[in-house]
């Protein structure tokens, strides 16, 4: 069964019509929030998923959990020490990614929350890479 969440949608302004088709879909809402407000619905959140690495970055600052996909070559912007699971997609870009190992992150997370222990990758881009793969 699915669990109860409550799903937030954000984006830029530039891309909000994209991020309310998606939240329209999935049942959610879409919002525009200024950066401070994105920092601290970040910092508030129980989890992230997320494709932004900026994004990720500021759940790594706050401790928050995420689930962050990204695609090849993008690995050396994996945030250090952060709880949650990195998935990096086969192809150029993330319609690549299957969509079992992101539920599989997204269940692990959200059940673990912030006891889930942070994946430590390391410093080296190359040593991320081979680090971070459909899991």
């Amino acid at each position: 069964s699915a669990p109860d969440v409550r799903v937030l949608v954000t984006s830029p302004p530039d891309e909000y019509e994209s991020a309310r088709r998606i939240a329209d879909a999935a049942g959610a809402a879409a919002a525009m929030p200024l950066l401070r407000e994105t920092f601290a619905l970040v910092a508030t959140a129980d989890m992230i998923f997320t494709p932004d690495t900026s994004i990720a970055h500021v759940a790594s600052a706050f401790a928050t959990p995420a689930v962050v996909m990204f695609v090849p070559g993008w690995s050396g912007f994996v945030p250090y020490c952060t709880p949650g699971r990195y998935i990096c997609a086969t192809g150029p870009t993330l319609d690549t990614l299957p969509v079992e190992p992101v539920v599989a992150a997204l269940d692990l997370v959200h059940s673990e929350g912030r006891g889930l222990e942070p994946e430590c990758l390391p410093f080296s881009a190359d040593a991320r890479q081979s680090r971070v793969a459909v899991r």
